[in-house]
């Protein structure tokens, strides 16, 4: 009789199917009990977005853990944590011993997630991309601090911690100082006619303009003056990864007729991470032109940048 009851409501639910999508289907042949069917309906699911990922992994979790098949649970719960590191299984549908299973596959996994979005987020400090490294940082810093909750992690990541919030500082010092001047550029901005008036002017500027591009040699040549020119100040959490006696480094900027820096190189590097906080904040410093004969030009300067140490 219960063999019966049971066939019929896996069939209820089966049946419903047909209506509903994918994955509210396989949610109710889990239900249901009805664990095969369950991970044939999941089968179907178009994963389009990262969040219907997830929820697909974790209910192909669920069911195979429930038919027994425990290597294969395990495989689908490492999914789940690759996607979300701190994901938890919603109590109404995860046995207690599936919640079991998830915290110790995320115990084993978030050693090597935090190695490697440390990783990632310092390749896109090098890009120069400070905004998208202080949302790397900061995701690097909550599974640390969750790792170290759980007994995750040894004294051996006490050193990346010191890393993290260091870069994650400098990070934000360089993502505010690009929005700040974006923020001052703004203010500045002419009036509609007076900024056409302004484009049409640094256009016949750009076909006017000599092939050369002036530089320090040019004794003619009235070299550009700053205002703005801010480098990055490094927190002192970060002071041990630049060697003794390569705190300085050359700047080359090319600065064109309207002061704007049109290009930076670093021509005597300091640190790959201190090099990538200049030049990115360089894009947003200001000058005025350099200028010959009363006439704005291209100009190449070079200057000495060092580090800048923070507060302990």
């Amino acid at each position: 009789m219960k063999h019966a009851l049971f066939c019929v409501v896996a069939l209820l639910a089966a049946t419903t199917a047909a209506a509903q999508d994918p994955l509210s289907v396989a949610r109710d042949l889990y239900a249901s009990a009805a664990y095969e069917d369950a991970l044939s309906a999941l089968s179907g699911v178009e994963e389009s977005a990262p969040e219907l990922a997830l929820q697909v992994d974790e209910y192909r979790a669920f069911s195979l853990f429930a038919l027994g098949r425990t290597d294969e649970a395990t495989s689908a719960v490492e999914a789940v944590i690759r996607r979300d590191p701190l994901a938890v299984p919603d109590p109404r549908d995860a046995s207690p011993r599936i919640t079991t299973l998830f915290g110790d596959v995320r115990k084993r996994l978030l050693p090597d997630l935090i190695r490697e979005g440390y990783r990632s987020a310092r390749a896109t400090m090098d890009k120069g991309d400070m905004a998208g490294a202080v949302a790397q940082l900061t995701r690097v810093k909550g599974l640390l601090d969750h790792a170290r909750t759980i007994g995750a992690v040894d004294e051996a990541f006490t050193d990346m911690g010191v890393l993290v919030n260091g870069f994650l500082d400098l990070a934000r010092s360089v993502a505010e100082l690009a929005t700040s001047a974006a923020v001052a550029e703004a203010a500045a901005a002419p009036s509609a006619p007076a900024a056409a008036t302004s484009a049409a002017s640094a256009a016949a500027s750009v076909l006017n303009r000599p092939a050369r591009v002036f530089s320090a040699a040019d004794i003619d040549v009235t070299a550009p003056q700053t205002i703005r020119q801010q480098v990055p100040v490094v927190p002192y959490s970060l002071a041990r990864a630049i060697p003794a006696g390569q705190a300085s480094g050359v700047l080359e900027l090319l600065i064109d007729e309207e002061g704007n820096v049109e290009q930076a190189v670093m021509r005597q590097t300091v640190n790959p991470f201190f090099d990538a906080a200049v030049l990115t904040a360089a894009r947003s410093w200001q000058y005025r032109p350099a200028t010959k004969d009363g006439q704005a030009v291209r100009y190449v300067k070079r200057i000495g940048v060092s580090v800048a140490l923070g507060a302990r």
